[in-house]
């Protein structure tokens, strides 16, 4: 599992992302909704090692409150439930399923008593406005007839227009190569920028230089979609100033992480597909690895991708980022010996074989997170306690 020192950097790494620093001590709706992510996660992977139905209701619930704060985990159960029935859990899996939806179809009922439309509820921030302003985005990044037709076509309701997910994919079919632009950058922000600008703009940077910054209509991400990469960094050079030098080493640092994370998951996945291997080991694994994937596909429905979007998903970044840390001298030392003992394939073999199997010996313990907290003060306490002794994620049968 992970020893103490891995535990110890898991802490550290977690508690010094910039959006681990910022968000408790802002008005923000991810104070609350992350913790309760976090802890929901850690239940359902106990409930799957221990078989507790106690657990699993435990989760669902934490999961429904964080979806009616953030309605981005609105299709998340469905999601633990597939994982969990391609895993013969079937019975977690459902029952899952119907506890977090079951308050959020209370809401859903109770918006549309009082206002005739079953949701979440209509506000500028509300996905059928999100998709239409993305759309109003990406016609802007056209050439000028076919942006005329798509404004014609799908864009006549004005400022405070909405698109239904049909309509929007329609447009994707339409013109698939603006559509897959936009995804294309969105994924760069997504997965480059660190976020480290809410310190250096948001605390220490003046209001001029975070409304030029932050304008819809000629602030970082408009420019990002409509100039060239070269032209927005000189964009951001003339507000950030050498401020931007520390937005670019901190995106080095972030796609560094990203990269030790895919490492990571590459390794788990070559070890849960152990038949030995316990199914609550496959089951963290597979929610680890899913986990940032859906967060930047269910991102993809808002206007402009921020940082802020990976957030929930970060601490899953950081567990497969420390495991693939710790996988990288088992990798360095076959590659090494190969080079200097090219002749002697079988020791090399066995020599890796040798240090695969250390590994798995290692993993027989326990990797030790819990999170708890749903306020300024909850993320403190869940981070606080990220990797220690509360139960395991992935632990041999």
């Amino acid at each position: 599992g992970m020893p103490p020192k891995s535990q110890a950097i898991s802490l550290a790494l977690y508690l010094a992302l910039p959006h681990s620093l910022v968000f408790p001590h802002q008005l923000s709706t991810e104070a609350l909704h992350i913790p309760l992510l976090v802890t929901s996660t850690w239940l359902i992977c106990e409930s799957i090692r221990n078989d507790n139905i106690w657990l699993v209701l435990s989760s669902a619930l934490l999961l429904a409150l964080a979806t009616l704060i953030r309605p981005i985990t609105l299709l998340w159960p469905a999601t633990i439930f597939v994982i969990a029935m391609l895993l013969g859990r079937v019975r977690i899996g459902a029952i899952f399923f119907a506890v977090a939806y079951a308050p959020v179809v209370l809401w859903m009922a109770f918006v549309w008593q009082h206002t005739g439309t079953f949701g979440l509820g209509e506000s500028n921030h509300s996905l059928g406005r999100n998709l239409y302003l993305r759309v109003t985005a990406i016609a802007a990044t056209m050439p000028k007839a076919e942006a005329s037709e798509v404004t014609r076509r799908y864009l006549n309701q004005g400022s405070e227009g909405r698109m239904g997910a049909i309509e929007y994919f329609e447009v994707g079919l339409h013109y698939p190569m603006p559509f897959i632009g936009a995804g294309a950058r969105d994924a760069a922000v997504f997965f480059g920028k660190s976020g480290v600008e809410r310190l250096t703009v948001d605390y220490f940077g003046s209001d001029a230089q975070f409304n030029s910054l932050t304008s819809i209509d000629n602030g970082w991400h408009k420019r990002l979609d409509t100039a060239s990469p070269i032209m927005t960094l000189r964009y951001l050079w003339h507000v950030m100033g050498a401020t931007l030098l520390i937005s670019l080493a901190a995106s080095a640092l972030l796609v560094a992480m990203i990269a030790l994370a895919i490492c990571g998951a590459v390794a788990l996945v070559s070890e849960v597909s152990d038949a030995e291997r316990a199914k609550s080991a496959r089951f963290a694994t597979i929610v680890l690895i899913v986990l940032p994937l859906y967060m930047f596909v269910f991102s993809l429905v808002v206007i402009a991708v921020q940082s802020r979007q990976r957030a929930p998903a970060e601490f899953a970044i950081v567990l497969l980022a420390v495991y693939g840390w710790r996988t990288l001298p088992s990798f360095r030392g076959p590659l090494h010996r190969r080079r200097t003992m090219s002749g002697d394939r079988a020791a090399i073999q066995g020599n890796k074989s040798g240090d695969h199997q250390a590994q798995l010996l290692d993993l027989s313990g326990r990797a030790h997170v819990t999170f708890s907290g749903a306020s300024a003060s909850g993320w403190t306490l869940a981070v606080s306690r990220f990797s220690r002794c509360a139960g395991s994620l992935l632990m041999r049968s």
